[in-house]
């Protein structure tokens, strides 16, 4: 719908040529919006507000005696001032009124065939008005679909500093309109419904109204679903969307008819994902002039710009940083890796400062978990990362007993632990190294041992006779093949990309390649991929060069030196407009961005979760959720149990689920 504004301000005194060439800003806002945040406009209180003198102190040396002559000058100024003030206060715009503003509606809408509405917006117009020499203006502007109330506000300044303002309300509504229920996004498989209700002054109580939906994809004209119901005035129908099969986005189209043929339309978009769960995704790109850098459509994109040596390991600080769990591997080193990104990359990411104190045992051990017991390959795993920042004491005396603990098994890891805490075990090691029969994990360790204290003989031949034969490579990427278990291979080649990082032997980087980019749910190997990622950041030569960009018809020029980065955020949806001028050099851009998480667990196909709600005044049970009920979840067909036909109510659940699963046993 077209409307034509006719704005005119006037002073106190009625005319308008004394406020000509006036600056009108004039907005039409949704009072839904201001329902939840609202506004109050008064450039007049704005214009003249107290400005402070600019002197922190003063005082008097003496006393002027002449008290009259000030309290006269002191009064005079105040009485000018408040009479400029009413003054201004007159040289309102009557904005929205019958003399101050004129509102023209014009349509050549078709009464009998219902027009889709498809244009929502919270603010219908912002704009800046400039009045001519008789003090008034004209705009024209389409208003927005909504079916609502507008408030219009009005505010005014004139080059003589003369100002003023006007609030009115702007009510727009149909005869017959629809109001709907509907999501913006759903995931793959829902089957929502869609609520629709006719209201409208032009209705009669019970007047039948035919409801029909369309779906469209964004690929054509045609719908991929249609469905319709009846239903009366002022109540609600239930509208099927069918089955949501694909990921995408689409709009839908709802239609109320009269018996008449007249009615109204609505269309919406909706997106279909297939998760809810987003991750943070890094991309790294050689830095070119000219080059593109891409990611996706909607949210923000992070550019980080820095040496290329360094910004290759910025993608897995990035997934360290985002790792979630309670784990001592998960927790507390992904806030270790979000300080050292705010500090070193420019980052902002969120700290939350856990206490490595957290996860220490009585005993002195580091335990995989708060409260849990110590664990040895825990402890060790962790102390290069950690034994500058608490005592070792206690660390010392914990490893120093397990290795006279005859039921310990993990002898090579305690002495790689006592190695990296300083203490002279050279002689256990020694003797160790030569027992027969040992895991590839104890020779592992014990090569970390030897490269620990310099005896890269010993620990490059160690490594060698585990690896013999084992190493699988390809493209880019390499892993020690140790057995048919995925998590063994990937721990064994973590362990190994650490040990070949500290013997210079070039495969580290393929092995660092295969552990940053597999996933598994058996094991976690943060620990190793820290230390590597620090390791080679601390040898990774600084770049001293300059980054020239064009964004937003403006040239900017970046310097680099020691190796400090640079970060821009941008809308992901200009990156088109992000335009790489000149490139002094060897330096690499890293982007990170949120997208779907990756699934990387299979569903178990014999788990169903179920739900119903329940009335807690009837005790009656329905699938449909409604004003005095509570849900209750249901988890079947637990596969570990035989036969798998255990259902477990969470809403009256005590026990953690590990526990409820050892007594509740089969049945028939």
């Amino acid at each position: 719908m077209k409307v034509r504004i006719k704005a005119f301000a006037e002073d106190e005194n009625g005319n308008r040529s004394a406020v000509k060439d006036a600056v009108v800003n004039l907005s039409l806002i949704d009072e839904a919006l201001l329902a939840l945040s609202d506004q109050s406009i008064n450039p007049l209180e704005e214009l003249y507000r107290y400005v402070p003198s600019g002197f922190h102190s003063s005082y008097s040396s003496h006393s002027n005696m002449n008290r009259h002559g000030g309290v006269m000058f002191g009064r005079g100024m105040a009485e000018e001032a408040k009479a400029d003030m009413a003054v201004m206060d007159g040289s309102t715009m009557n904005a929205a009124t019958a003399q101050g503003m004129e509102l023209e509606f014009a349509t050549s809408e078709d009464a009998a065939a219902p027009r889709v509405r498809s244009e929502f917006k919270d603010t219908a117009l912002f704009i800046t008005l400039h009045l001519d020499e008789t003090g008034s203006g004209e705009l024209s502007f389409t208003l927005p679909d909504n079916v609502t109330g507008w408030r219009m506000t009005g505010a005014a300044v004139s080059d003589e500093l003369k100002a003023g303002s006007q609030v009115e309300e702007v009510n727009v509504s149909l005869p017959f309109f629809l109001n709907t229920s509907i999501s913006r996004t759903y995931l793959v498989g829902d089957k929502p419904l869609v609520g629709v209700t006719a209201y409208g002054s032009g209705l009669d109580d019970n007047e039948l109204i035919r409801y029909s939906i369309e779906v469209y994809d964004s690929e054509g004209d045609e719908p991929v679903m249609t469905g319709g119901l009846s239903g009366t005035a002022f109540e609600r129908v239930n509208l099927p969307l069918g089955t949501l099969e694909a990921a995408g986005d689409y709009r839908v189209i709802v239609k109320g008819l009269r018996e008449d043929g007249t009615g109204d339309a609505l269309e919406m978009k909706i997106e279909v994902v297939e998760t809810y769960h987003e991750q943070v995704v890094t991309d790294i790109y050689p830095l070119q002039p000219g080059m593109r850098i891409t990611t996706n459509d909607s949210g923000n994109t992070l550019l980080t710009f820095i040496d290329e040596g360094r910004g290759y390991y910025l993608p897995g600080l990035y997934r360290l940083s985002y790792s979630s769990g309670k784990r001592v591997d998960q927790k507390y080193l992904a806030d270790v890796v979000r300080k050292y990104l705010n500090e070193y990359f420019a980052g902002d990411a969120t700290v939350e400062d856990v206490s490595i104190t957290e996860y220490m045992a009585p005993n002195g051990g580091i335990a995989i978990l708060p409260y849990a017991e110590a664990d040895i390959e825990t402890t060790v795993n962790m102390l290069p990362l950690i034994k500058n920042e608490i005592s070792t004491v206690s660390l010392s005396h914990y490893l120093q007993n397990a290795w006279y603990d005859r039921n310990v098994n993990e002898k090579g890891a305690v002495l790689y632990g006592l190695i990296l805490l300083g203490e002279p075990v050279l002689q256990d090691l020694n003797t160790y190294a030569r027992v027969e029969n040992l895991s590839d994990r104890d020779r592992m360790y014990l090569s970390l041992a030897y490269a620990e204290i310099g005896d890269r003989y010993l620990a490059e031949s160690i490594y060698e006779e585990v690896a013999a034969g084992r190493v699988e490579e390809y493209e880019e990427r390499g892993y020690l093949k140790v057995g048919d278990r995925e998590h063994d291979n990937l721990e064994l080649t973590a362990m190994a990309m650490v040990i070949t990082d500290k013997l210079g032997l070039d495969i580290h980087d393929k092995y660092y390649d295969f552990v940053r980019n597999t996933y598994s749910k058996e094991v976690l190997v943060n620990t190793w991929m820290l230390q590597y990622i620090f390791a080679r950041i601390d040898k990774s030569s600084q770049t001293v060069g300059s980054l020239t960009y064009e964004y937003n018809s403006k040239e900017v020029t970046l310097e680099f030196e020691h190796g400090y980065p640079r970060s821009v955020r941008i809308p992901s949806a200009t990156l088109k407009d992000f335009n790489i001028l000149e490139v002094k050099g060897d330096m690499a851009v890293v982007a990170a961005y949120d997208a779907p998480l990756t699934r990387s667990v299979d569903n178990d196909g014999s788990l169903k979760v179920t739900r119903e709600y329940i009335n807690y005044q009837t005790g009656e049970t329905t699938n449909v959720s409604g004003r005095g009920t509570s849900s209750r979840w249901f988890l079947t067909g637990l596969s570990m149990l035989k036969p798998s036909t255990a259902r477990i109510a969470f809403r009256t659940m005590r026990r953690p689920v590990s526990s409820l699963l050892t007594i509740l046993g089969s049945s028939a």
